[in-house]
């Protein structure tokens, strides 16, 4: 009998220390004695280094999705060119009423006088001065006629709204010039007068021309534009 109590109370000393451990503890993973349930199984903690790197990968997300945005940012305010390989031609401008006809080339270096008929803008800003007052008046528009004989008028306006007018005549030279001759001074509105003048043209490349307008009493040479008036007339 003492034998089989020596046996039996550790064992069954050591069962209720185990018994106990497993209810206090909850151990993970551990097989009861006697037993074919699995304890639940407990998660190992992270470590304290795991948990800083796992912070320091989100402040990095953090930064790279702010800089994200900023580059978005930064490029939608960017104006982009298109540059092509073989650059497409030009477009070609619309026609419209107010742009001025080409002069006739052939015509002109024909020397047919038809060529002139209608209307012609001088383009200029011609100043000019009263001899006895010193005055300066701005002349912003010159305009001239021609019938088919080269017989013409024309009319110029000052800014002030002074106008001059009066007859004008046209011809070709043997060096295929076109030359705009005043037979006197032209008469004002304002009872004042422009000097006599002569302005020889020269035909460009752009089916336009160029004018040299000399006036030979006060010895005086001015460069204007010539083309046809934009009504086409």
């Amino acid at each position: 009998m003492s034998v089989f109590v020596r046996i039996i109370l550790p064992l069954a000393l050591v069962l209720v220390v185990l018994s106990g451990a497993a209810l206090l503890l909850q151990a993970c993973g551990v097989v009861l004695w006697g037993t074919t349930a699995l304890a639940r199984y407990c998660p190992i903690p992270a470590s304290v280094t795991d948990r800083g790197r796992l912070d320091d990968l989100r402040r990095e997300g953090a930064s790279l999705r702010s800089r994200i945005a900023f580059l978005e940012q930064e490029l939608a305010a960017r104006q982009c060119t298109v540059v092509f390989d073989d650059p497409p031609p030009a477009p070609v401008p619309p026609e419209t009423e107010n742009q001025p006809p080409l002069i006739d080339r052939d015509a002109w270096e024909r020397g047919d006088l038809d060529a002139l008929t209608g209307c012609w803008d001088l383009e200029a800003q011609m100043r000019v001065r009263n001899v006895t007052t010193n005055r300066i008046t701005l002349y912003n528009q010159w305009n001239i006629c021609f019938d088919g004989s080269g017989q013409g008028t024309e009319k110029m306006r000052a800014t002030d709204g002074t106008t001059c007018e009066g007859p004008v005549s046209g011809s070709f030279d043997m060096r295929g010039r076109l030359i705009i001759e005043e037979p006197a001074n032209l008469s004002c509105s304002n009872d004042g007068w422009i000097f006599r003048r002569v302005a020889s043209c020269t035909l460009q490349s752009d089916a336009r021309a160029t004018c040299s307008v000399f006036q030979p009493e006060p010895d005086i040479t001015s460069t204007v534009r010539l083309q046809r008036d934009a009504g086409g007339q």
